[in-house]
């Protein structure tokens, strides 16, 4: 049997966490684990895309039943058995500090941005259950430095793995506009994330 991987995110919708996870889902299979979603916000786009990728999911909706989403998710830990759990974004890995407390899996939590809409509560919820992770990665030296200064998390519980690149997916796309006439002018562009499309 394999080992088995338990994610854990509240999204329902595709966002950079998100395709990150499909990529690491679908990848870490070659190394002989099996992954398995788990979501909190019920259906969306993003598991159209886990299904396409034959990745294992399952859904909570705490929106709409909070109690049958906590009794749901000790079923899913007694069914899947999993040797470790990964959470994601603030919500996600709240909810696995709080499952651990029963369910004594390693549980590592990710820090994915700087997370500026952080008021001080939750900066402090982040510093007293970090005894329940048994690691943190983040994705840069900003986000760690953030979870140091104002979550006040020792260093060394802190691990950074920047984001990985599909060098592939680019040399394609690249391809691709070499057979495009693209006309040389200069293109300004901005991005934008609504402060709410993180939260829960």
């Amino acid at each position: 049997m394999k080992n088995k991987i338990l994610y854990i995110l509240p999204s329902k919708d595709i966002g950079g966490t998100e395709k990150m996870l499909i990529v690491l889902a679908d990848r870490i299979r070659k190394y002989g684990f099996e992954p398995v979603v788990v979501t909190m916000q019920g259906k969306g786009k993003f598991h159209e895309i886990l299904s396409s990728c034959r990745l294992k999911y399952y859904t909570l909706d705490f929106k709409r039943n909070i109690p049958g989403s906590i009794v749901k998710s000790f079923y899913i830990f007694l069914k899947e058995k999993p040797c470790v759990v990964q959470s994601f974004l603030f919500a996600g890995n709240m909810f696995a500090k709080f499952l651990r407390i029963f369910l004594w899996v390693p549980l590592i939590c990710s820090q994915r941005s700087t997370d500026d809409w952080k008021k001080f509560i939750y900066w402090k919820l982040d510093k007293f259950s970090d005894f329940l992770c048994s690691l943190i990665i983040s994705n840069s030296n900003a986000g760690k430095k953030v979870l140091i200064e104002k979550a006040g998390i020792k260093p060394d519980k802190i691990v950074v793995i920047p984001n990985g690149i599909d060098i592939e997916t680019i040399r394609k796309r690249l391809k691709t506009a070499e057979n495009v006439n693209i006309r040389k002018e200069i293109l300004v562009g901005a991005c934008w994330e609504p402060p709410q499309s993180k939260r829960f």
